[in-house]
Protein backbone atom coordinates (compact mmCIF):
# COMPACT_ATOMS: atom_id res chain seq x y z
CA UNK A 1 0.00 0.00 0.00
CA UNK A 2 1.44 3.29 -1.25
CA UNK A 3 1.70 5.89 1.45
CA UNK A 4 -0.48 9.19 1.73
CA UNK A 5 0.56 12.38 0.95
CA UNK A 6 -0.59 13.47 4.28
CA UNK A 7 1.37 10.72 6.08
CA UNK A 8 4.56 11.74 4.02
CA UNK A 9 4.10 15.25 5.28
CA UNK A 10 4.00 14.45 8.28
CA UNK A 11 6.84 12.64 8.50
CA UNK A 12 9.10 14.79 7.03
CA UNK A 13 7.48 17.25 9.86
CA UNK A 14 8.35 14.35 12.26
CA UNK A 15 12.17 14.15 10.89
CA UNK A 16 12.45 18.65 10.92
CA UNK A 17 11.33 18.86 14.28
CA UNK A 18 13.94 16.11 15.28
CA UNK A 19 16.90 17.20 13.42
CA UNK A 20 15.82 20.67 15.04
CA UNK A 21 16.05 19.94 18.15
CA UNK A 22 18.90 17.52 17.52
CA UNK A 23 21.75 20.35 16.21
CA UNK A 24 19.80 22.46 19.20
CA UNK A 25 20.98 19.99 21.58
CA UNK A 26 24.70 19.93 19.99
CA UNK A 27 24.24 16.21 19.38
CA UNK A 28 25.08 14.33 16.00
CA UNK A 29 22.57 14.48 12.79
CA UNK A 30 22.85 10.84 12.62
CA UNK A 31 21.00 9.77 15.44
CA UNK A 32 18.14 10.95 13.78
CA UNK A 33 19.12 9.09 10.07
CA UNK A 34 19.54 5.77 12.40
CA UNK A 35 16.05 6.41 13.50
CA UNK A 36 13.93 6.53 10.30
CA UNK A 37 17.02 4.19 8.76
CA UNK A 38 18.02 7.03 6.01
CA UNK A 39 21.32 8.74 5.16
CA UNK A 40 22.23 12.02 6.21
CA UNK A 41 21.81 13.30 2.84
CA UNK A 42 18.10 12.28 2.30
CA UNK A 43 17.96 14.52 6.18
CA UNK A 44 19.15 17.84 4.26
CA UNK A 45 17.13 16.73 1.15
CA UNK A 46 13.92 16.80 3.44
CA UNK A 47 14.80 20.34 4.38
CA UNK A 48 17.64 21.79 2.90
CA UNK A 49 17.56 25.20 5.05
CA UNK A 50 18.55 23.02 7.89
CA UNK A 51 22.40 23.64 6.43
CA UNK A 52 21.96 26.94 7.06
CA UNK A 53 20.28 27.23 10.90
CA UNK A 54 22.37 28.31 13.60
CA UNK A 55 22.60 25.85 17.10
CA UNK A 56 23.16 28.49 19.43
CA UNK A 57 19.86 30.80 18.43
CA UNK A 58 17.96 27.02 18.36
CA UNK A 59 19.34 25.89 21.62
CA UNK A 60 17.52 29.46 23.40
CA UNK A 61 14.03 28.49 22.19
CA UNK A 62 14.62 24.58 23.11
CA UNK A 63 16.02 24.58 26.73
CA UNK A 64 13.78 22.56 29.33
CA UNK A 65 11.99 24.19 32.05
CA UNK A 66 13.91 22.81 34.72
CA UNK A 67 14.59 25.58 37.73
CA UNK A 68 18.50 26.14 38.04
CA UNK A 69 18.49 24.93 41.26
CA UNK A 70 17.82 21.27 40.06
CA UNK A 71 21.78 20.50 40.91
CA UNK A 72 21.08 21.67 44.26
CA UNK A 73 19.79 18.57 44.92
CA UNK A 74 22.48 16.65 44.04
CA UNK A 75 24.03 17.36 47.48
CA UNK A 76 21.91 15.31 49.29
CA UNK A 77 22.10 12.57 47.37
CA UNK A 78 26.01 12.29 48.28
CA UNK A 79 26.94 9.42 50.77
CA UNK A 80 23.67 6.96 49.81
CA UNK A 81 23.14 3.87 48.57
CA UNK A 82 21.74 3.64 44.90
CA UNK A 83 18.45 2.98 46.20
CA UNK A 84 18.13 6.29 48.96
CA UNK A 85 19.48 8.53 46.21
CA UNK A 86 16.86 7.24 44.22
CA UNK A 87 14.14 7.57 47.23
CA UNK A 88 15.35 11.11 47.60
CA UNK A 89 15.16 12.36 44.10
CA UNK A 90 12.22 11.00 43.54
CA UNK A 91 10.77 12.97 46.48
CA UNK A 92 12.82 15.89 45.43
CA UNK A 93 10.95 15.96 41.97
CA UNK A 94 7.79 14.33 42.75
CA UNK A 95 8.17 11.33 40.72
CA UNK A 96 7.47 7.64 41.09
CA UNK A 97 10.82 5.59 42.89
CA UNK A 98 10.06 2.85 41.83
CA UNK A 99 9.38 3.81 38.01
CA UNK A 100 12.73 5.81 37.79
CA UNK A 101 14.85 3.01 38.94
CA UNK A 102 13.20 0.87 36.24
CA UNK A 103 14.34 3.55 33.92
CA UNK A 104 17.45 3.15 34.87
CA UNK A 105 17.83 -0.26 34.74
CA UNK A 106 16.68 -0.42 30.92
CA UNK A 107 19.00 2.72 30.56
CA UNK A 108 22.38 0.67 31.64
CA UNK A 109 23.69 -2.56 32.23
CA UNK A 110 23.67 -3.53 36.20
CA UNK A 111 23.79 0.05 36.92
CA UNK A 112 26.73 1.14 35.67
CA UNK A 113 27.36 5.08 36.31
CA UNK A 114 30.14 5.01 34.11
CA UNK A 115 28.01 3.75 31.06
CA UNK A 116 28.55 5.21 27.55
CA UNK A 117 26.08 4.24 24.43
CA UNK A 118 26.77 4.44 21.39
CA UNK A 119 25.71 7.57 20.14
CA UNK A 120 27.17 9.43 23.37
CA UNK A 121 24.95 9.33 26.32
CA UNK A 122 26.64 9.23 29.30
CA UNK A 123 25.73 7.68 33.25
CA UNK A 124 23.16 6.10 35.14
CA UNK A 125 20.28 7.82 33.40
CA UNK A 126 22.16 7.86 29.65
CA UNK A 127 22.16 11.60 29.44
CA UNK A 128 23.25 13.45 26.46
CA UNK A 129 26.07 16.03 26.11
CA UNK A 130 23.27 18.69 25.03
CA UNK A 131 21.01 17.72 28.28
CA UNK A 132 24.08 17.44 30.17
CA UNK A 133 25.31 21.19 29.78
CA UNK A 134 21.48 22.58 30.04
CA UNK A 135 21.18 20.65 33.02
CA UNK A 136 24.31 22.68 34.42
CA UNK A 137 26.26 18.61 35.61
CA UNK A 138 30.10 19.04 35.55
CA UNK A 139 30.24 15.13 36.07
CA UNK A 140 27.28 12.71 34.22
CA UNK A 141 29.41 9.38 35.63
CA UNK A 142 28.70 11.52 38.97
CA UNK A 143 25.91 9.02 40.04
CA UNK A 144 24.25 12.03 42.31
CA UNK A 145 24.22 14.69 39.46
CA UNK A 146 23.07 11.96 36.88
CA UNK A 147 20.06 10.90 38.84
CA UNK A 148 19.23 14.60 39.65
CA UNK A 149 19.29 15.31 35.95
CA UNK A 150 17.21 12.03 35.12
CA UNK A 151 14.72 13.10 37.54
CA UNK A 152 14.35 16.38 36.45
CA UNK A 153 13.92 15.18 32.83
CA UNK A 154 11.67 12.79 33.96
CA UNK A 155 9.49 15.73 35.81
CA UNK A 156 9.54 18.00 32.67
CA UNK A 157 7.82 15.00 30.65
CA UNK A 158 5.46 14.42 32.92
CA UNK A 159 4.41 18.16 33.56
CA UNK A 160 4.90 17.76 28.63
CA UNK A 161 2.47 14.42 29.10
CA UNK A 162 -0.03 16.46 31.23
CA UNK A 163 -0.54 18.95 28.76
CA UNK A 164 -0.76 16.82 25.32
CA UNK A 165 -2.51 14.21 26.95
CA UNK A 166 -5.04 16.59 28.56
CA UNK A 167 -5.17 14.08 31.32
CA UNK A 168 -4.24 13.33 35.18
CA UNK A 169 -4.33 9.69 34.69
CA UNK A 170 -0.92 8.81 36.13
CA UNK A 171 -0.22 6.03 34.66
CA UNK A 172 -0.73 7.38 31.18
CA UNK A 173 1.39 10.41 32.23
CA UNK A 174 4.45 8.04 33.56
CA UNK A 175 3.56 5.84 30.44
CA UNK A 176 4.27 8.91 27.78
CA UNK A 177 6.74 10.14 29.94
CA UNK A 178 9.04 7.49 29.69
CA UNK A 179 8.22 7.26 25.78
CA UNK A 180 9.49 10.69 25.70
CA UNK A 181 12.42 9.76 27.78
CA UNK A 182 13.72 7.74 25.06
CA UNK A 183 12.06 8.96 21.79
CA UNK A 184 12.00 13.07 22.65
CA UNK A 185 9.15 15.12 23.41
CA UNK A 186 8.85 16.40 19.94
CA UNK A 187 8.50 12.96 18.37
CA UNK A 188 6.02 11.57 21.35
CA UNK A 189 3.82 14.89 20.86
CA UNK A 190 3.41 14.42 17.49
CA UNK A 191 2.61 11.10 17.36
CA UNK A 192 0.28 11.72 20.07
CA UNK A 193 -1.21 14.21 17.96
CA UNK A 194 -1.09 12.10 14.68
CA UNK A 195 -0.46 8.11 15.49
CA UNK A 196 -0.48 7.60 11.73
CA UNK A 197 3.32 8.69 12.13
CA UNK A 198 4.76 5.73 13.85
CA UNK A 199 7.15 5.83 16.78
CA UNK A 200 10.44 3.65 16.06
CA UNK A 201 9.76 0.51 17.74
CA UNK A 202 12.44 1.27 20.39
CA UNK A 203 10.70 3.59 22.20
CA UNK A 204 7.58 1.76 21.88
CA UNK A 205 9.26 -1.36 23.73
CA UNK A 206 11.48 0.98 26.27
CA UNK A 207 8.14 2.03 27.91
CA UNK A 208 6.22 -0.99 27.31
CA UNK A 209 9.29 -3.28 28.96
CA UNK A 210 9.33 -0.88 31.91
CA UNK A 211 5.79 -1.50 32.34
CA UNK A 212 6.21 -5.00 32.45
CA UNK A 213 8.56 -5.38 34.94
CA UNK A 214 6.69 -3.44 37.38
CA UNK A 215 3.67 -5.92 37.02
CA UNK A 216 1.89 -2.86 35.61
CA UNK A 217 -0.79 -2.83 32.84
CA UNK A 218 -0.22 -0.61 29.27
CA UNK A 219 -2.58 1.77 29.56
CA UNK A 220 -5.84 1.24 27.67
CA UNK A 221 -5.34 3.93 25.20
CA UNK A 222 -1.34 2.36 24.82
CA UNK A 223 -2.36 -0.77 24.47
CA UNK A 224 -1.66 -1.16 20.17
CA UNK A 225 1.98 -0.68 21.22
CA UNK A 226 2.27 -3.49 23.44
CA UNK A 227 0.70 -5.67 20.87
CA UNK A 228 3.13 -4.35 17.88
CA UNK A 229 5.90 -5.25 20.43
Amino acid sequence: MSITKEIEDQMLKLIKADMVHVLAMGENLGSVAAQYKITLEALYKANPNLRMLDPRKLRAGLKIKIPESSMGHAGKLQGKTLDEMIGVAANEFGINAKLFKELMRQETTNFNPKAVSPVGAVGLTQLMPGRVKELGISDPTDPAQSICGGAALLEDYMGRARNVLASNNEQELEFVALLMYNGGPTRVSTWLKNPSVALPSETQNYAVKIFERMGRAIPERFKSLQEQG
